[in-house]
């Protein structure tokens, strides 16, 4: 028996039987951008985290540098989106300076993005107010 699936009267795919409990999945009928997660590729997931930069390149090779790097590979997918979240710049400091530490863990990484977003909003000078006047509003000393 096969399972044909159609979409208006248009055969678009057929999959082959599979033993009990088991399924057919074909990982090209996966987005472009999903596949790296459908195939599990090592390779491409270390591509996509040296693109941010050098460092999250480097900070992902050592993520996945162990016997079975299929079960590190959500660290390095969370450290491919923290430079979605944060911007490549700031995540490719945080890195340098993970690795300066010897510190290969993305959720202190991100707990350090995040501080140091908290300190650039921070930092910035708030003009002040238009509503503010010397003679109401103004601390008197």
């Amino acid at each position: 028996m096969t399972v044909r699936l159609y979409e208006e009267r248009i055969l678009v795919k057929v999959h082959g039987r599979v033993a009990p409990g088991q399924r057919a999945t074909d990982v090209n009928d996966f987005p472009e951008a999903q596949r790296i997660y459908a195939h599990r590729d090592v390779d491409a997931l270390k591509r996509k985290a040296a693109e941010v930069g050098p460092c999250t390149g480097e900070l992902a090779e050592k993520i996945l540098d162990d016997p079975r790097p299929w079960t590190r590979m959500r660290m390095v997918y969370a450290l491919v989106g923290l430079a979605r979240k944060y911007g490549n710049e700031r995540l490719e400091t945080a890195c340098r300076l993970a690795l300066e530490a010897g510190m290969p863990d993305v959720t202190r990484l991100r707990g350090f993005s995040a501080r140091a977003a908290r300190t650039a909003v921070a930092d910035k000078v708030v003009p002040i107010a238009r509503y503010l006047r010397p003679d109401h509003f103004a601390l008197r000393r």
